[in-house]
């Protein structure tokens, strides 16, 4: 029964890479290469269901963690763009296929659910890329309103460092509230992918308020990451919740 939901996966992931090759949207390139997140192979990924097992021991608490979560945050994450739509509802899907699979053996009544949720999320996906000639009239809206904010920026009396502040501080924040339950991030970028969804909604929050702010949120990790070398306090953020690397000392004699 396990093949037959996954080949029934396949058969929507081949589909729909199908729509989005024939679909004229800009982006589509940039989408398919995201379908690797299908896979639930991602670091990020393997973050999200190491951290639901370690903070959920029952198998029922899980699922709900990771059910409720991952059906909420593509909605909220998935409203900038329909390329954010596509991104975050890959993660989930390949969570939940992934999730799925590995509860088969454990709990087949979670498995058969998890499996179901994936399949519906990537039917979403299908619905959407449907709509493939509609897509590069959205991208150029995209454009517009990113030209925008980036006027009103070199406008505004607010210095770009002033209005970063805010997300800096969060940043701390999350890195210290979410550290593992070993006390250490693996490396750098899986504490940054781990804090990435959290951030993201803390910035569109802050975009809601202040329309100078014009940090893209696919960008987030990548300038977290430039903060970690620049900032100092959140390169002491990042030191004091990431396994330091230990360099191997040849012996004398």
């Amino acid at each position: 029964m396990l093949d037959i939901f996954c080949s029934e996966f396949e058969e929507k992931r081949n589909t729909l890479k199908t729509y989005l090759e024939s679909s004229g949207f800009l982006y589509r390139h940039s989408i398919i290469k995201k379908m690797s997140l299908l896979d639930g192979m991602d670091e990020s990924q393997n973050f999200e269901l190491l951290q639901a097992k370690q903070y959920n021991r029952d198998d029922i608490q899980c699922w709900e963690y990771i059910s409720s979560k991952w059906t909420v945050v593509p909605i909220m994450m998935g409203s900038q763009s329909l390329k954010h739509f596509f991104t975050w509802n890959f993660k989930a899907a390949g969570i939940f296929q992934r999730y799925g699979k590995d509860m088969w053996d454990i709990n087949k009544i979670i498995a058969v659910k998890s499996l179901l949720f994936a399949s519906s999320v990537l039917g979403s996906c299908l619905g959407v890329a449907g709509y493939g000639p509609l897509l590069p009239s959205e991208l150029a809206l995209d454009k517009k309103k990113l030209t925008k904010k980036k006027q009103s920026a070199r406008m505004g009396g607010i210095s770009k460092a002033e209005l970063y502040l805010p997300i800096k501080e969060e940043t701390i924040r999350l890195l210290h509230q979410n550290v593992p339950v070993d006390g250490r991030w693996k490396n750098k970028t899986v504490a940054a992918k781990a804090i990435e969804a959290d951030l993201v909604i803390f910035v569109q929050s802050l975009k809601s308020q202040n329309q100078n702010l014009d940090l893209n949120e696919e960008d987030i990790i990548t300038v977290v990451k430039r903060w970690e070398r620049n900032d100092e306090r959140v390169k002491a953020a990042f030191e004091g919740t990431v396994k330091q690397k230990i360099s191997g000392k040849k012996g004398s004699g």
